[in-house]
């Protein structure tokens, strides 16, 4: 499967994560290293720009790097970059929203609820 066509698949997936609070955000597909944020490592598979004051986001996939991992790995990092935005009050000392944000995700996960 095509690099861009899996990475949709997880974040069709898993977008409920933060959509369902509200966010919106945007994907951008880069080919390569160079081609990512300055601020992204080398490393980087992606990176998230989230701004709570707007709820809205920016994630980067480094597409030459997607290429290269397996899905159970590129699922964890798509998982891993939404938890970012879901975070990302805590930068501006939204510590409770935070945490009471997470404990309602998971006690809809838990309950079934999507």
């Amino acid at each position: 499967m095509k690099p861009i066509k899996r990475v949709r698949k997880y974040i069709n997936k898993w977008s409920w994560i933060v959509t369902s609070l509200g966010w919106k955000f945007d994907v951008c597909y880069c080919n390569c290293t160079q081609d990512m944020p300055r601020d992204a490592s080398d490393g980087a598979i992606a990176i998230a720009y989230p701004q709570f004051k707007y709820m809205t986001a920016k994630i980067y996939f480094n597409l030459e790097k997607v290429n290269n991992e397996n899905d159970d790995y590129l699922e964890e990092i798509i998982i891993h970059e939404l938890t970012h935005l879901l975070v990302s009050p805590m930068h501006e000392g939204q510590e409770e929203y935070t945490v009471t944000t997470i404990s309602r995700l998971i006690r809809q996960r838990a309950e079934g609820v999507q």
